[in-house]
């Protein structure tokens, strides 16, 4: 869930039981990095406590594991798959899961895609690969402005007013959707 976390932490590969400690009748997470987390690490850590809090250990059980969405609490792929199809289509599919479905050449499936997915080549996406310094990660033409496929294709004012044109010629009222998928989902 946290794979810039698993990257700069200094024990990755460390079992949970060496990562908490019980304290005033409640365990304690301790993660060690192996340096001070950025911004967008700190966010990331915060979500890992979030989720980490979630989880109630107790000090006088063994631990053990137990797959829920099977009676006898062992792992299938039957199951595994079932809670997929549950997640994607709860109510609705999502549009990227439809994408390949669009009589649309490769080329522009691809790039919808990937922009849906955040991994088109945008400065966050490149940062996330560690392959941009921390200088250079906001978008040029505003300050703190994180650039990312969301804002390059829809919040970028420029982009924003031609969005508006097209659907106005089209003779759709929209409302400004916050990511890529809610935009073409509709």
């Amino acid at each position: 869930m946290f794979p810039r976390l698993y990257k700069v932490s200094s024990a990755p590969t460390t079992s949970i039981s060496k990562m908490k400690s019980w304290v005033n009748g409640s365990y304690v997470w301790n993660a060690n990095w192996r340096r001070t987390p950025i911004i967008f690490e700190i966010e990331q850590e915060i979500s890992l406590h979030r989720v980490l809090q979630e989880v109630k250990l107790r000090n006088t059980k063994s631990d053990l594991k137990v797959w829920n969405l099977c009676t006898d609490g062992k792992f299938t792929m039957q199951s595994c798959t079932t809670l997929i199809n549950s997640i994607e289509c709860s109510g609705s599919c999502p549009f990227q899961t439809q994408v390949w479905k669009f009589m649309a050449p490769p080329k522009i499936q691809n790039f919808i895609w990937l922009g849906i997915q955040n991994k088109l080549c945008t400065r966050s996406f490149l940062y996330s690969c560690l392959l941009l310094s921390l200088d250079r990660f906001f978008f040029p033409f505003y300050t703190n402005v994180i650039e990312t496929s969301d804002h390059v294709l829809i919040h970028y004012q420029f982009i924003w007013k031609l969005w508006t044109i097209l659907f106005s010629w089209w003779g759709i009222s929209w409302c400004f959707p916050n990511i890529l998928d809610e935009l073409l989902h509709r």
